[in-house]
């Protein structure tokens, strides 16, 4: 799990990060998160968060319902728990 997006969402932060570094984490670009692929669209979607306050937001809002909604640690620990009685 990328715990430092999860983390940031969780905190109400908009993120920006790579397709790569969101992955398994069911994130959508320009709904609950900014995703960039190279330096200049990761420059380029700062800038977009810095410029539009309401699209920040919008981005943290979003992206807090979906930590919160996939990431509670309830969740996690039981799915962890689960994991670990089918592999044993």
């Amino acid at each position: 799990m990328r715990i430092k997006a999860v983390e940031a969402m969780a905190s109400g932060l908009p993120i920006v990060g790579t397709e790569l570094g969101l992955c398994s984490l069911g994130l959508e670009h320009n709904k609950n998160a900014m995703i960039a692929n190279t330096s200049k669209e990761f420059a380029r979607s700062i800038l977009d968060l810095l410029s539009d306050p309401n699209k920040a937001s919008r981005i943290a809002q979003n992206g807090f319902t979906h930590a919160s909604k996939n990431f509670d640690t309830k969740l996690v620990f039981s799915d962890l728990i689960a994991f670990i009685k089918n592999f044993g």
